[in-house]
């Protein structure tokens, strides 16, 4: 009979909210009413926590305590991480990202695009390349010199 009542006390999940008040290398501290606690973000908590968030933590019975959730926070800014890969799959729909101040796509080793049409519309661009490999069946190129331009839009006033 004890050993099921230790088993039942370990299975046994509290919630609480608290404050993160140390992050450092992947590991969090969070002080909930009931004490201080080392934690682990649950894999399911996308937001990173940073010092000073508010957060829903699940205390297990067992001495773990896991972020389940970022509640609060002072600033705006908020950074989604994943320990390993990961993959946003919409069987349905389209994916956008939308940015009034700009967006970038970084990578260290390689960036694949593979769509079955590709467009790329801008009104000022720029291509740096160190070394291009063309495969095609065929290719386009027009270009409008922009002394031609001005003279056009001159000849028409």
């Amino acid at each position: 009979m004890d050993n099921l009542a230790r088993k039942l006390d370990d299975d046994t999940v509290h919630q609480a909210t608290g404050t993160v008040v140390k992050q450092q290398a992947g590991r969090l501290e969070v002080r909930c009413s009931s004490g201080t606690y080392p934690a682990r973000r649950a894999v399911s908590c996308l937001v990173a926590p940073e010092e000073g968030d508010q957060v829903l933590v699940a205390l297990t019975g067992a001495g773990g305590c896991y972020v389940l959730a970022v509640l609060d926070r002072e600033s705006e800014a908020v950074e989604l991480t994943a320990e390993g890969d990961l993959t946003i799959r919409l069987p349905r729909g389209r994916f956008r990202l939308l940015s009034q101040l700009g967006a970038k796509l970084v990578s260290a080793k390689e960036l694949t695009v593979v769509s079955h049409r590709f467009n790329l519309n801008a009104l000022d661009g720029n291509v740096a390349l160190g070394r291009l490999t063309y495969v095609g069946r065929s290719s386009t190129e027009s270009t409008v010199p922009a002394r031609l331009l001005i003279r056009s839009i001159s000849l028409r006033r």
